[in-house]
């Protein structure tokens, strides 16, 4: 475990590197053994992610972005927010849908084929391919809804991703068998996931990260007024 554990952007970077001597990292249509599969759920912000993005770049780590078409706190298919998704793409990194079933839901929309057709709305506005989905926000309905996926596509839920491989995830500032800087040679073949937001160049706490999260939101919508 490194010495300073916690949520800042310098942990992050160092346990990155940790994880490059034991493993690879790839993506989920090509993953073996002694590798990560790194993830990251974009619930809040984009320009969080980008940061992300470019710090995996700069490490030489490829990962998945999953987008939320249906977020109150951005809008994917807007100029300014497409301009930040193709640039998280243009860094070599992957996309991929983050479907919300409630969302589905309260439309009376056929989940499965509102998850088609959220797919290819993705594949054709950032001229890409999706192959990966996952569910928003799984604690709120420990239930989950029966999808049938369109062929070549995976959910990054199922056993062959969470239980075949090593799950971590960081949700809410809480990783439920202690930060994933301990893991570096207790797992072969991981999947990690993320949120963005949660790390910060300060390493700030659950407690202050949403009033950051709704200051740049509001400063995000300032600049489109502008």
């Amino acid at each position: 475990m490194d010495n300073l554990c916690n949520f800042s952007t310098s942990h992050y970077i160092q346990t990155l590197k940790n994880y490059q001597k034991t493993h690879n990292f790839c993506f989920f249509n090509n993953s073996a053994d002694h590798d990560v599969i790194l993830r990251h759920d974009i619930d809040f912000s984009l320009e969080d992610a980008l940061r992300i993005a470019k710090i995996e770049y700069d490490l030489g780590i490829k990962s998945t972005f999953f987008i939320l078409l249906h977020s109150e706190l951005y809008n994917p298919l807007g100029y300014v927010s497409s301009k930040l998704i193709s640039s998280i793409l243009k860094l070599g990194h992957k996309i991929a849908l983050h479907y919300d079933e409630i969302f589905f839901e309260q439309a009376n929309v056929n989940i499965s084929d509102g998850i088609k057709k959220e797919i290819d709305l993705l594949e054709q506005h950032f001229d890409t391919n999706v192959d990966v989905v996952s569910r928003h926000n799984p604690s709120i309905r420990e239930k989950k809804i029966p999808v049938k996926l369109p062929n070549g596509v995976v959910d990054a839920m199922s056993d062959k991703f969470t239980v075949e491989r090593k799950y971590l995830s960081d949700s809410v500032q809480y990783w439920r068998e202690n930060c994933f800087c301990n893991h570096y040679n207790n797992f072969t073949k991981l999947q990690i996931l993320t949120h963005p937001a949660l790390w910060t160049d300060e390493g700030l706490s659950r407690s202050e990260i949403l009033p950051r999260i709704f200051k740049n939101f509001s400063n995000f919508h300032e600049k489109l007024i502008k």
